[in-house]
């Protein structure tokens, strides 16, 4: 099936509306799918109840990335920095010609700023990836459903394996459409090399 506008922007760079929309149409299958496979409940009835679950999901997204994103319902335990006697440290000064972490020609992250200016995030991350890093279980216990929530996981799944593969067949329509280039300029340069 073609994806929808949304869903052809990649997952981490959603904005909190963007998720949101998919969210409800996300419930919108599920229930279809519900009520297909269960008699407990007419559609509406389902539907409302994802919709429920899609506006606690959104409201706990919204609070996670005014928090900063990240570790939003996760405890977790605050980083402790070992402390070092600042008196047995030493500084070895590199030659030009050696390896290692330095200025801009260095290896690793040295010289390099943190992502790239225009997709900096003031507050951390975006809605899209605090999602994406949503385990099936995490969704479960946000909404308390533990059914709705393996099948928001599965949607979300499905969506960013639908992605890479539109992406992957794009990489393979550009190579082969250079490859056709490249082998109709051959009959040209054949003609140049014999006259």
């Amino acid at each position: 099936n073609p994806l929808n506008e949304t869903e052809t922007k990649p997952v981490s760079t959603w904005n909190l509306d963007d998720t949101r929309s998919w969210l409800l149409e996300a419930s919108k299958s599920i229930a279809r799918q519900w009520h297909k496979t269960s008699s407990k409940g007419t559609l509406a009835e389902i539907e409302g109840g994802l919709v429920q679950h899609t506006l606690t999901l959104c409201s706990q997204l919204e609070q996670e990335m005014s928090r900063g994103g990240g570790n939003g319902a996760i405890n977790r335990q605050k980083v402790v920095t070992p402390r070092v006697q600042m008196g047995t440290l030493g500084i070895r000064w590199q030659h030009k010609h050696e390896r290692g972490s330095g200025g801009a020609g260095g290896v690793g992250n040295s010289g390099r700023g943190i992502g790239r200016p225009g997709q900096a995030r003031p507050n951390g991350r975006s809605a899209g990836q605090i999602l994406i890093l949503k385990t099936a279980k995490k969704l479960s216990a946000a909404i308390n459903d533990q059914r709705a929530g393996e099948a928001f996981h599965r949607e979300l799944s499905a969506l960013r394996s639908r992605q890479e593969a539109h992406k992957r067949r794009l990489q393979r329509d550009v190579a082969s459409a250079q490859r056709l280039n490249q082998m109709q300029r051959k009959p040209w340069l054949k003609a140049r090399v014999q006259s």
